[in-house]
């Protein structure tokens, strides 16, 4: 029989001990091991609790739990045709024990037929490339609770690949009421929706990849600060669905080929009470051969169903490239972006590909606060639907006298679509002016500014916002 020694004693007298050798402080209740580098001290769940007052959840302590799901404790085998599901979820309650940490995925692929549950902070997946789960009939990852007031913080998931070929009707990641959520890595195929946020804030999306769902790719609902960076959606029926939400930005991100809407922004009653995007920016991102067969344009922002009187606000649509089906049109034809109910809106520097006889209109927008349509390199003015739209263009003129002091100016605003005459605000006179300034309307697509009058040889700045209003 082997026997295991184990001396005892003060803790003041507590020699060096030999690697692997075990101590104990019969005063202090501690025990240590030897080690090469010396005595290390074993922490005991007092230890332990003590450490989980002292440390909040960015310690580097919880960061350092790390447990891997096929070790001998869980056994998870990663065949592709065993169940891991127990395996799989005991890791994750272990860690969740602990207070928080990493689990890993050693490559495989992980059969499970229950859904992995977690209500924690601090929770990472990390799995090499070539890593997959496989989810027989049920939603793979769901984390978070709304059954109470407890939200929970800090989850990351790196690495994973989820084939839903198995759970068609199911739902790959599902967070609730869950921040500061990073997601990297990740590919989700098929399945109903490849990721679905409820009431989650500060969450960061990076080299996502949602393809080939049967309804949305990604679905947000009521939440705010979303940075979608890269990555892509397509392939399915809707590639981005964000309903209700502040802070929402996309850049360098790919949606395409969808059947229905690429991108749709829009309002949730989710609450009990109607709320709206807020603040929405698209930089740098590929769209291309979406609304093949439904669904009102590329992208469609605002109550396109007349829901709700609230109003999306704040867009900004700069440096994208939107690009049709050339082989494929879609019949009834159909715009790239769908404005309706918004207010704020700004489209820059975007390029439109094969529009003509593929689209009606590049752009339609219905009872919206346009603040700048400046695509005049790849939309010409007719391509462009709009009704019942309100426009403001902030404008700087500076004009100099000649020596009889007259001076005059002209704004052309063909590209900003104001249909009637229009209203100048706010100017500001030059001090020391003495005469007066005039301002006339020759035609609907510009107008004149005219000083008679005035200090001869002399330079005036104006400024002020041109705003015209369609209803036809």
């Amino acid at each position: 029989m082997n026997r295991i020694f184990l001396k005892r004693g003060l803790k003041d007298n507590l020699p060096i001990l030999n690697e692997g050798e075990p101590a104990f402080t019969t005063d202090t209740n501690e025990l240590y091991i030897g080690s090469s580098t010396g005595n290390k001290h074993f922490p005991n769940q007092l230890d332990y609790n003590n450490l989980m007052e002292n440390y909040n959840s960015h310690d580097k302590f919880l960061k350092h739990i790390w447990i891997d799901v096929g070790d001998k404790k869980y056994g998870a085998k990663g065949d592709g045709t065993t169940d891991d599901t127990i395996a799989i979820q005991s890791a994750i309650n272990d860690t969740v024990l602990y207070g928080g940490g990493a689990i890993y995925f050693p490559k495989g692929t992980y059969k499970i037929t229950s859904s992995l549950n977690f209500k924690s902070d601090n929770i990472t997946f990390n799995a090499p490339a070539g890593t997959t789960i496989m989810p027989y009939n049920c939603d793979c990852i769901v984390f978070g609770d709304n059954t109470n007031d407890i939200r929970y913080n800090f989850v990351n998931i790196n690495g994973l690949h989820i084939d839903m070929e198995h759970a068609l009707t199911y739902i790959g990641i599902r967070a609730i009421c869950t921040d500061e959520l990073h997601f990297s890595d990740v590919l989700i195929t098929k399945g109903r929706w490849g990721i679905q946020l409820d009431y989650s804030f500060n969450v960061t999306l990076e080299d996502v990849i949602c393809i080939a769902q049967s309804d949305t790719g990604l679905v947000a609902t009521l939440s705010d600060k979303m940075l979608i960076l890269r990555g892509q959606y397509g392939n399915g029926e809707i590639g981005i669905q964000i309903l209700g939400g502040k802070a929402i930005t996309l850049i360098g991100t790919s949606i395409e080929r969808n059947n229905n809407v690429g991108l749709l922004l829009g309002s949730s009653n989710r609450r009990g009470s109607w709320e709206y995007c807020d603040s929405v920016n698209i930089h740098g991102c590929y769209m291309e051969r979406n609304a093949m067969l439904r669904g009102n344009g590329f992208i469609v922002i605002g109550d396109y169903n007349n829901l709700t009187n609230e109003y999306t606000q704040s867009i900004n649509l700069i440096g994208n490239y939107f690009n049709w089906d050339v082989a494929n049109p879609r019949t009834p034809i159909v715009p790239i972006l769908y404005f309706d109910r918004c207010t704020y809106v700004n489209c820059i520097s975007n390029k439109y590909m094969n529009t003509t006889n593929y689209s009606d209109k590049s752009i339609q927008a219905y009872d919206n606060t346009i603040t700048g349509i400046n695509d005049k390199s790849t939309v010409a003015r007719e391509s462009v639907l709009s009704k019942k739209n309100q426009f403001i263009l902030p404008f700087n003129i500076v004009i100099t006298t000649n020596a009889n002091g007259y001076g005059e100016y002209t704004y052309d605003t063909t590209d900003f679509l104001f249909t009637e005459k229009f209203v100048v605000g706010n100017v500001a006179d030059i001090p020391n002016a003495n005469a007066y300034h005039t301002i006339i309307y020759p035609n609907q697509n510009q107008f004149k500014v005219i000083l008679n009058s005035f200090t001869p040889n002399t330079q005036f700045t104006f400024t002020g916002l041109l705003m015209g209003t369609q209803n036809l």
